[in-house]
């Protein structure tokens, strides 16, 4: 069904942005500039989402799939917009719990086999993103301060 392999592919866009390598020791502007370029990526993948599911939604697609799929990129561009301002707001932890909650809701036997396995990798790529310490650096004329960004895990 087509609504069926749009879904897996979009899930598979979106986990593998948020499984790509954030580069490991370096230097603390660099890592912040590296955690803006991480989460840009994510935001690439979750493009159009709205679009494509009105299009592939309704009876075609389950409501716990197409919730899945919001819910996880709706908390990764929160957790950007607090990483872009420099805010610590944790409103994004819900919409990843949320987002992998609804993801586990598949059913082998009742979804296709695909939909199943993409379901698992998009908990568990929400569960991931949830637990990534992502550090932003603020440098200014009296030192430099951090502000880290994960929910508990």
């Amino acid at each position: 069904d087509v609504a069926a392999q749009v879904w897996v592919e979009r899930t598979q866009r979106i986990v593998a942005a948020i499984d790509q390598p954030i580069a490991a020791g370096a230097d603390l502007d660099e890592s912040s500039l590296n955690a803006g370029r991480y989460l840009a990526a994510i935001q690439d993948a979750c493009a159009g989402l709205t679009v494509e599911l009105i299009k592939n939604g309704g009876k075609n697609m389950p409501v716990w799939a197409q919730t899945a799929q919001q819910d996880l990129c709706l908390g990764s561009k929160q957790l950007w917009s607090a990483f872009d301002y420099g805010k610590k707001d944790k409103g994004y932890c819900r919409q990843l719990e949320s987002a992998a909650d609804y993801a586990r809701k598949a059913k082998p036997g009742d979804d296709p086999e695909a939909v199943v396995t993409a379901a698992a990798a998009l908990a568990a790529a929400a569960e991931k993103l949830a637990s990534t310490r992502i550090t932003l650096v603020k440098k200014s004329l009296l030192g430099d301060s951090e502000i880290s960004f994960q929910c508990a895990g």
